[in-house]
């Protein structure tokens, strides 16, 4: 059937329910991730990072690409890190449809890449193209991050998880209709509150 207006309003409210839920935690990494970067200090011009370099490197995470993994990176592209793609695209998805339902693939990432975009301030689209990657060669990390994305909306809302349904893309078939892989990091010793959660799942992945 084609995307309608019932459809557009089933997005919205699935992308409303997410960022509402997630902003809390999004929001507070954000500000520790820029005091990290003013404590860095790091200048375009200091001799560790050529200028043009560094504008590549925050358009999408390159300077990872480029070799320079030993640079800390304090910019918002970190959370385009593979791990945290695969945890904000689950956790997004299970929030959306545990208000509004199952929802169409149109519609499905219409929500995530516009609550990935609210939540981090990136372009939604540059959520979209990582996942289109990770449906054709997941790797370790993302499905990772997808594993913990369970385990942290079980913690959030007290339920267990959702079976998939016929919408679930194919990056995340797996991940429903599997045994989740096992955690990146141990969590906090229990009780595990969900603020505690997300600095052991989230906080390492962006230099905290």
């Amino acid at each position: 059937m084609p995307f309608g207006l019932l459809d557009l309003w089933r997005a919205r409210a699935g992308r409303r329910a997410a960022v509402a839920a997630l902003a809390p935690f999004v929001d507070r990494s954000r500000e520790r991730l820029a005091e990290r970067r003013a404590d860095a200090g790091i200048a375009p011009d200091d001799g560790l990072v050529p200028e043009g370099l560094a504008a590549l490197g925050r358009l999408g995470g390159l300077d990872r690409l480029a070799g320079l993994g030993d640079v800390e990176d304090t910019s918002d592209s970190v959370w385009l890190d593979p791990y945290l793609v695969g945890f904000l695209a689950t956790l997004i998805t299970l929030l959306a449809k545990r208000k509004v339902g199952p929802l169409k693939e149109e519609a499905l990432a219409l929500v995530q890449e516009s609550a990935f975009s609210a939540l981090t301030g990136l372009d939604g689209t540059l959520l979209g193209v990582e996942l289109v990657l990770a449906g054709r060669a997941p790797s370790r990390a993302f499905a990772q991050g997808c594993g913990d994305a369970g385990r942290f909306y079980t913690l959030l809302t007290g339920e267990p998880m959702p079976p998939g349904d016929a919408q679930t893309p194919d990056w995340a078939a797996g991940f429903f209709h599997q045994p989740a892989p096992e955690p990146a990091i141990a969590p906090a010793p229990p009780p595990l509150y969900p603020f505690a959660a997300w600095d052991a799942y989230v906080e390492p992945r962006l230099g905290g």
